[in-house]
């Protein structure tokens, strides 16, 4: 015969697991991170709304060109006239502004799974992203002023060589080249970012705007996606398959689904010049709400098992 005991804490597991994964949850809206070159900070932004979160979310760069975050929620921002990358918490708290040093040419940043830290600079390097300390400077070479970087669902690393027009995919384990000419004929190539189905858009800063290609075979789906647009630096995509750009010399950024349909543009704007890369985080649960659901089917759960056990 089953015990009471044993019938609650199956009853309270079973509660859990509804709290967590059944029941209805609210949500907080993404933040979309805005690296700006003319006032040396990164503001957040409501990504839904495009309205100013905080304005002096990081402060005291010194031109920031690449920004990234880990998988911990860290921020890591390249400052290319400092030729530094900074490492900043997820609240924006100062963990090192120093973290790397004597960087020729600071550019972009990127970081993988495993916690590796790329850096952009004459060449693209790599560090610790938990220390600093320096790994390879010398991972991929042969490149034309590098800037951004992306990382595909393979693992595979892609670098916008702006100088030479062109994006280049190396094993992101050994920095081999695949294909250091996956993508020609750009024109000042700054940044990308792969879409929900592993497509891959490249924001160019003197081209047509964005462009989309097949990240196998580096064949243009769509070229440009959105007429108009030009002077762009930064991209990233949210959890719904839009896209944020930034437009650089006008200051503002726009967001677009990823079939190129305008949702805001300007979504936000900034100064009249320096937007430069972006990072969205996407919305998550109200940790308050979980612990209340949570809470009210476990009571539930409980109440259930004495009025059995009353009766029997």
């Amino acid at each position: 015969m089953t015990s009471p005991a044993s019938v609650v804490a199956r009853r309270i597991g079973i509660s859990l697991l509804l709290a967590c994964v059944v029941l209805p949850r609210s949500s907080v809206a993404g933040t979309l991170y805005v690296a700006d070159r003319d006032t040396n900070t990164v503001a957040a932004y409501n990504g839904t709304t495009g309205a100013l979160v905080n304005a002096s979310f990081i402060t005291g760069l010194d031109s920031p060109w690449g920004l990234a975050r880990d998988s911990a929620g860290n921020f890591y921002v390249a400052n290319k006239a400092a030729g530094t990358v900074g490492k900043y918490g997820p609240d924006g708290s100062v963990i090192n502004a120093s973290f790397i040093e004597g960087l020729n040419d600071a550019a972009g940043v990127a970081v993988d799974g495993s916690g590796r830290l790329f850096v952009a600079s004459d060449t693209v390097q790599t560090y610790d992203a938990a220390t600093g300390a320096l790994i390879n400077d010398s991972f991929v070479t042969g490149l034309n002023s590098p800037r951004g970087m992306a990382f595909d669902g393979a693992g595979n690393l892609y670098v916008a060589s702006a100088l030479g027009d062109t994006i280049g995919k190396y094993n992101a384990t050994t920095g081999a080249a695949i294909n250091a000419s996956l993508i020609t004929g750009l024109s000042y190539p700054v940044n990308m970012a792969f879409d929900a189905t592993g497509k891959l858009y490249v924001s160019s800063l003197s081209g047509l705007g964005v462009e989309v290609f097949n990240p196998t075979t580096g064949a243009i789906i769509s070229s440009p996606l959105v007429v108009g647009l030009r002077d762009l630096w930064g991209i990233a995509f949210d959890e719904s398959n839009n896209f944020f750009v930034s437009r650089y010399l006008d200051g503002a950024v726009a967001k677009f689904t990823a079939s190129g349909t305008v949702v805001a543009n300007p979504l936000a704007t900034r100064n009249a010049l320096g937007p430069t890369s972006l990072v969205y985080v996407g919305s998550v649960p109200e940790p308050s709400t979980l612990a209340l659901a949570a809470s009210a089917s476990l009571i539930g759960a409980i109440g259930l098992v004495r009025r059995r056990s009353r009766k029997r």
